[in-house]
Protein backbone atom coordinates (compact mmCIF):
# COMPACT_ATOMS: atom_id res chain seq x y z
CA UNK A 1 0.00 0.00 0.00
CA UNK A 2 2.47 2.48 0.57
CA UNK A 3 4.78 1.79 -2.35
CA UNK A 4 2.03 2.76 -4.34
CA UNK A 5 0.11 5.51 -2.59
CA UNK A 6 4.14 6.75 -2.74
CA UNK A 7 3.80 6.10 -6.85
CA UNK A 8 0.29 8.44 -6.74
CA UNK A 9 1.91 11.09 -4.84
CA UNK A 10 4.89 11.64 -7.29
CA UNK A 11 2.67 11.53 -9.64
CA UNK A 12 0.47 14.16 -8.70
CA UNK A 13 3.46 16.43 -7.59
CA UNK A 14 4.30 15.97 -10.79
CA UNK A 15 0.49 17.22 -12.34
CA UNK A 16 0.42 19.89 -10.37
CA UNK A 17 3.99 21.59 -10.39
CA UNK A 18 3.77 20.78 -14.33
CA UNK A 19 6.82 18.69 -13.95
CA UNK A 20 8.08 15.69 -14.87
CA UNK A 21 11.31 15.82 -11.60
CA UNK A 22 8.86 13.23 -9.96
CA UNK A 23 8.08 10.51 -12.89
CA UNK A 24 11.45 8.42 -12.34
CA UNK A 25 10.62 7.56 -8.47
CA UNK A 26 6.91 6.92 -9.52
CA UNK A 27 8.50 4.30 -11.99
CA UNK A 28 10.50 3.12 -9.04
CA UNK A 29 7.64 2.35 -7.72
CA UNK A 30 6.52 0.61 -10.04
CA UNK A 31 9.57 -1.23 -10.64
CA UNK A 32 9.38 -2.55 -7.03
CA UNK A 33 5.70 -3.63 -7.60
CA UNK A 34 6.35 -5.91 -10.44
CA UNK A 35 9.88 -7.38 -9.00
CA UNK A 36 12.72 -4.97 -8.66
CA UNK A 37 13.09 -5.79 -4.94
CA UNK A 38 14.59 -7.85 -2.32
CA UNK A 39 12.69 -10.88 -3.09
CA UNK A 40 12.30 -10.47 -7.11
CA UNK A 41 8.65 -11.46 -7.03
CA UNK A 42 6.20 -9.39 -8.65
CA UNK A 43 2.97 -8.46 -6.13
CA UNK A 44 1.02 -9.07 -8.93
CA UNK A 45 -0.86 -12.03 -9.23
CA UNK A 46 -0.01 -13.44 -13.11
CA UNK A 47 2.52 -10.57 -14.13
CA UNK A 48 5.90 -12.26 -14.45
CA UNK A 49 7.81 -15.49 -14.46
CA UNK A 50 7.95 -15.18 -10.61
CA UNK A 51 4.80 -13.42 -9.30
CA UNK A 52 2.54 -13.96 -6.07
CA UNK A 53 -0.11 -16.96 -6.68
CA UNK A 54 -1.74 -17.77 -2.85
CA UNK A 55 -3.70 -15.10 -2.75
CA UNK A 56 -5.61 -14.53 0.40
CA UNK A 57 -8.73 -14.09 -1.75
CA UNK A 58 -11.90 -16.68 -1.77
CA UNK A 59 -12.41 -16.88 -5.32
CA UNK A 60 -8.35 -17.30 -6.16
CA UNK A 61 -8.60 -20.63 -4.51
CA UNK A 62 -11.84 -21.49 -4.93
CA UNK A 63 -12.33 -22.01 -8.46
CA UNK A 64 -10.25 -25.63 -8.19
CA UNK A 65 -7.59 -23.95 -10.47
CA UNK A 66 -3.63 -23.73 -9.96
CA UNK A 67 -2.98 -20.25 -11.79
CA UNK A 68 -4.49 -17.30 -10.01
CA UNK A 69 -6.43 -14.88 -11.78
CA UNK A 70 -4.32 -12.64 -13.08
CA UNK A 71 -4.29 -8.63 -12.10
CA UNK A 72 -4.22 -8.65 -8.51
CA UNK A 73 -1.61 -6.98 -5.78
CA UNK A 74 -0.68 -8.96 -3.20
CA UNK A 75 0.22 -6.73 0.48
CA UNK A 76 3.68 -7.70 0.11
CA UNK A 77 6.72 -7.83 2.92
CA UNK A 78 5.65 -6.97 6.50
CA UNK A 79 8.39 -6.32 8.39
CA UNK A 80 5.79 -7.30 11.66
CA UNK A 81 3.57 -10.13 10.25
CA UNK A 82 -0.06 -9.98 11.76
CA UNK A 83 -1.34 -13.44 11.53
CA UNK A 84 -0.64 -16.53 12.69
CA UNK A 85 0.29 -18.28 9.34
CA UNK A 86 2.56 -15.52 8.86
CA UNK A 87 4.17 -15.99 11.85
CA UNK A 88 4.92 -19.31 11.50
CA UNK A 89 6.68 -18.98 8.10
CA UNK A 90 8.47 -16.13 8.48
CA UNK A 91 11.45 -16.29 10.67
CA UNK A 92 12.14 -14.05 13.31
CA UNK A 93 14.99 -11.78 12.80
CA UNK A 94 14.04 -11.52 8.54
CA UNK A 95 14.90 -8.70 7.12
CA UNK A 96 11.29 -6.68 6.41
CA UNK A 97 11.90 -6.72 2.59
CA UNK A 98 12.20 -9.97 3.10
CA UNK A 99 9.30 -10.70 5.21
CA UNK A 100 7.05 -12.42 2.76
CA UNK A 101 5.11 -15.86 1.60
CA UNK A 102 3.09 -16.62 -0.90
CA UNK A 103 0.54 -17.98 1.19
CA UNK A 104 -3.37 -18.09 1.04
CA UNK A 105 -2.99 -18.48 4.93
CA UNK A 106 -0.55 -14.97 5.21
CA UNK A 107 -4.01 -12.31 5.09
CA UNK A 108 -1.12 -9.80 7.08
CA UNK A 109 1.10 -10.04 3.72
CA UNK A 110 -0.89 -11.63 0.64
CA UNK A 111 -4.20 -10.34 0.85
CA UNK A 112 -6.25 -8.43 -2.01
CA UNK A 113 -7.91 -5.10 -0.80
CA UNK A 114 -9.04 -2.29 -2.72
CA UNK A 115 -6.51 0.19 -0.90
CA UNK A 116 -3.70 -1.83 -2.12
CA UNK A 117 -5.15 -2.35 -5.78
CA UNK A 118 -6.50 0.99 -6.57
CA UNK A 119 -3.24 3.12 -6.13
CA UNK A 120 -2.00 0.87 -9.04
CA UNK A 121 -4.79 1.20 -11.21
CA UNK A 122 -3.97 4.72 -10.31
CA UNK A 123 -0.23 4.78 -11.28
CA UNK A 124 -0.97 2.24 -14.34
CA UNK A 125 -3.52 4.28 -15.82
CA UNK A 126 -0.82 7.33 -15.77
CA UNK A 127 2.01 5.30 -17.19
CA UNK A 128 -0.54 4.63 -20.20
CA UNK A 129 -1.36 7.87 -20.56
CA UNK A 130 2.33 9.29 -20.50
CA UNK A 131 3.18 6.22 -23.46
Amino acid sequence: MNVMKNAMTFIIADYLNETKCYEKYADRQLHYLFGLNALGYSYVSGSGEFSVNELHLRPAFADGIDKCMPGFVSGGPNRIPGDPDAKILIEPGTKPMKSFADDMGCYSLNEVTIYWNSPTVFALAWVKEKT
